[in-house]
């Protein structure tokens, strides 16, 4: 291990601070020598949680811990539980990670070895860390393990502003960088009274925000219109202290004060070309983390919160990516916004899905990639209006189009891989006009492909109000609606090949124990089986296809980058038919209907292409 580096970070932990955990104490061995990784604790906002989940209630908590490696040689990290007894059962999550621990003879630690920068969980199950039956985790852990950073700012340098309780906002506004250096840092200190710790005011394009290791920052950012934008580090920015505005009566917050309007984000930021990088953003009060309106990154983040309206990432526009992220939403952890989502976990809480189509409103949602994912220990209890992996509440003048999951595993049930349907609110107002203040005519959903996807559980339904839980089975729905002035809004072209639940391929020959299809309201649903032969993400997925194809969508030639003249160039649609093959360095999508292809080169790199009108 000669040579190797490995970055641990020291938080604050005075009261009122970051609180250690007293869960879980985490260990690596490295150049011989054992070294403490701190492990930090979020508490759930319990008086947060609404009836309807009153089963999440309780003392649960999220534990984590951060490292930074190059990796020249394996890390062994071990995992102590602090608490209740051991277990000879110790699962280590995602599953095809196949990442077996040895543990210790009172089963109380548990050690591991990686090899590269992944995130992982620990699950010791044993019934004091079962907060159900069923087996929701009641103290989860994370452990991420990260790459070395890079680009790090000098504190010294040229525009660079260190923070501290004494920054001006003047200060922080003519700044290039602004630094938060080691400690616990509460942005109400400049950004108090109705701004509720909102340092939006100070963001301006070209701004860097960059948080040190063991920075444990108190705030939020929101709604400065800006772009080229970098948020990165290994810090924290929490808003544990912030109160959800749709539970005032019960968390005892007022708007205002330590409380904004629930659809307001974390971090939100218009603009485009804006990034994130590096560092955990936690427990706020409403959404999540909006990069603004195209070109958005997100790399290497960790998110997680407790309550619905706590949306994960949401970027609007085209080309957006999600690389080697992790994602704890409790609602939609994506909306179908020109996203391609890479090597991500989402540990899913009770509500929301993990790829939203739209709720009612006034837009389109279209061209999203997933490929190369997990899913861990979902918390679903019911199908619900909005959950399960693929989900759309639209308005009948609304469309939502192309979505491609592709390489998906799930440790866990799930109640369904699509909760495909109109709004639910109108639905049960037997409301079906056609709304005129929009587009005027009927939309509709299409183009919905999951390929290669596993459910090690069973799609499920979870009754009960507290640790008993019951199940009965449940079943993916399909439908969409008659409208009152004759129109139909169509669900169509939904594909679904190699995909498993609890073992059992799904093809046309039992489609209807897992699917209730309304037959008058969609068209061309699909199940393919299980075959080998379709386009796999094996073949080295190029994530960054927008810089390989152009133009990218298109209606004509299309070109791609960096190949040679000879190179062997196939198109396939989302049922992973082969549509067209030429040699070259192009090719014409003129004739191609609408719609999402995969295009490989060689045999090897494989490209994501939308077809346009």
């Amino acid at each position: 291990m000669f040579g190797q580096q490995i970055e641990t970070y020291n938080w604050p932990a005075n009261p009122g601070e970051a609180f250690l955990s007293d869960k879980y104490k985490v260990t690596l061995e490295h150049n011989g020598n054992v070294i403490e990784s701190q492990v930090i604790m979020s508490h759930a906002k319990d008086n947060e949680i609404p009836d309807f989940a009153r089963q999440f209630r309780g003392g649960r908590t999220f534990n984590w811990t951060m490292f930074s490696c190059d990796f020249k040689a394996p890390v062994t990290i071990t995992v102590e539980k602090l608490f209740g007894v051991g277990s000879a059962d110790v699962e280590i999550f995602p599953s095809p990670y196949n990442i077996t621990g040895a543990l210790s003879e009172e089963n109380k630690k548990v050690t591991f070895t990686l090899e590269s920068q992944k995130y992982v969980s620990v699950n010791f199950k044993s019934t004091d860390n079962k907060h159900t039956s069923d087996g929701v985790v009641k103290h989860m852990l994370m452990i991420f393990a990260e790459p070395l950073q890079t680009g790090v700012p000098s504190k010294t340098g040229a525009g660079v502003h260190v923070y501290s309780e004494n920054s001006t906002i003047p200060e922080l506004a003519a700044a290039t960088t602004i630094y938060f250096p080691q400690g616990y840092h509460d942005l109400r200190a400049q950004f108090g009274g109705n701004k509720v710790g909102n340092m939006g005011e100070v963001i301006g394009s070209g701004k860097q925000i960059y948080f040190e290791g063991g920075a444990y920052v108190h705030g939020r950012i929101y709604n400065p219109n800006a772009s080229d934008v970098k948020i990165f580090g290994r810090g924290v920015f929490t808003g544990r202290d912030f109160k959800w505005a749709r539970r005032l009566e019960f968390n005892g917050g007022t708007l205002g004060v330590d409380s904004y309007h629930q659809q307001e984000a974390h971090i939100g930021i218009s603009g485009t070309n804006n990034t994130i990088e590096g560092i955990i953003v936690c427990d706020g009060a409403g959404h999540g983390v909006n990069m603004g309106n195209g070109s958005a990154t997100y790399r290497h983040v960790k998110f997680w919160a407790w309550h619905p309206n706590n949306d994960g990432f949401r970027p609007w526009g085209a080309n957006n990516k999600v690389e080697n992220c992790f994602i704890r939403a409790c609602d939609d952890a994506l909306y179908n916004k020109g996203l391609t989502v890479t090597n991500t976990i989402f540990w899913q809480g009770f509500n929301g899905a993990i790829v939203c189509l739209g709720w009612d409103g006034k837009y389109h949602t279209e061209n999203t990639l997933l490929t190369d994912n997990f899913i861990l220990y979902p918390e679903w209890r019911n199908i619900g209006n909005n959950n399960g992996i693929v989900m759309s509440q639209i308005d009948y003048d609304m469309k939502g189009t192309n979505v491609i999951i592709r390489n998906l595993h799930v440790d866990g049930n799930i109640p369904a891989l699509v909760n495909l349907h109109t709004n639910s609110g109108k639905e049960d107002a037997n409301d079906y006009n056609l709304p005129a203040d929009f587009t005027g005519v009927a939309g509709f959903v299409k183009g919905v492909s999951l390929n290669n996807v596993t459910v090690t559980g069973k799609q499920l339904r979870f009754q009960g109000t507290g640790f008993t839980q019951s199940q009965t089975p449940l079943k993916s729905l399909i439908r969409g609606a008659e409208l009152t002035n004759g129109d139909i809004y169509y669900i169509e072209d939904v594909f679904f090949t190699n995909v498993f639940i609890n073992g059992v391929c799904i093809d046309e020959s039992n489609k209807d124990q897992f699917f209730t299809i309304d037959d008058k309201t969609t068209k061309n649903i699909k199940f393919f089986g299980c075959r080998p032969t379709h386009v796999s993400g094996d073949m080295g997925m190029d994530h960054a296809s927008g810089g390989y194809l152009y133009p990218n969508p298109s209606n004509g030639v299309v070109f791609i980058k960096n190949i040679s003249e000879n190179s062997t160039i196939e198109v396939f649609n989302i049922q992973g038919m082969r549509v067209h093959k030429t040699e070259g360095t192009c090719f014409d999508a003129s004739d191609l209907p609408v719609g999402i292809y995969v295009v490989r080169v060689d045999d090897k790199r494989v490209l994501k292409f939308f077809k346009s009108l």
